[in-house]
């Protein structure tokens, strides 16, 4: 972001004024992060909740499978646009160049989440409930998302409270596990735990900048 300092400013004042630019920027990054996973609990949370509320409908609907394998697609597009024009806002407000980049990652993490889940069904066997299954993907994915973040950016801030979402994410879903739950049952249960915990988080990041 370019700030024009007045000429009278003595050394100390500038470094104190410098000092507080960059403070706003920091602030203004950790709050578009922490909108971001509130924009994401939606999503996570809805993507389960719908399959599972929809399940017996698909099942006799002509095009029961083509809809269920896209069900999954506005929710996720809708947060991958909606937090692409939060990034380029943060972009714009301090001044930087909008990397393309960034507008598909919500994308590439798309991908890497159903990978991952792929992995996670062969491990615990088909026996377990697939909405239990994109649970623990979805603890194991957070976990790795703050590691990846700190990774390339070196902040904490993001790193600590991801971790511990997706401790709570993974460990709930091992609790359910343990439930006598049906499949519609086990679908809203690991929707609201997802969605809000990852609310929570993105607004402690929030009102932590």
């Amino acid at each position: 972001m370019e700030n024009e300092l007045p000429d009278d400013l003595s050394p100390s004042e500038a470094i104190e004024t410098l000092t507080e630019i960059e403070g706003y920027d920091e602030t203004l990054t950790v709050r578009t992060f922490g909108l971001t996973l509130m924009v994401f609990a939606l999503a996570i949370g809805a993507i389960p909740i719908s399959y599972a509320a929809s399940e017996s409908w698909l099942i006799g609907h002509a095009y029961g499978g083509v809809i269920e394998a896209l069900l999954w697609a506005p929710w996720i597009g809708g947060a991958v646009t909606i937090t692409s024009v939060l990034w380029n806002t943060h972009s714009i407000s301090l001044g930087e160049p909008n990397e393309p980049v960034y507008n598909c990652l919500g994308v590439l993490f798309t991908a890497v989440f159903f990978l991952m889940a792929i992995g996670v069904q062969i491990v615990v066997g088909a026996s377990m409930n697939v909405y239990i299954t994109w649970g623990i993907t979805a603890g194991l994915f957070t976990a790795l998302l703050g590691g990846w973040y700190y990774y390339l950016y070196r902040k904490r801030w993001a790193l600590i409270p991801l971790i511990v979402a997706g401790a709570v994410i993974l460990l709930g879903n091992l609790l359910l596990s343990t439930i006598a739950l049906q499949t519609v049952q086990a679908g809203f249960a690991t929707g609201f735990l997802q969605g809000g915990v990852y609310f929570l988080t993105g607004l402690a990041i929030s009102m932590r900048g």
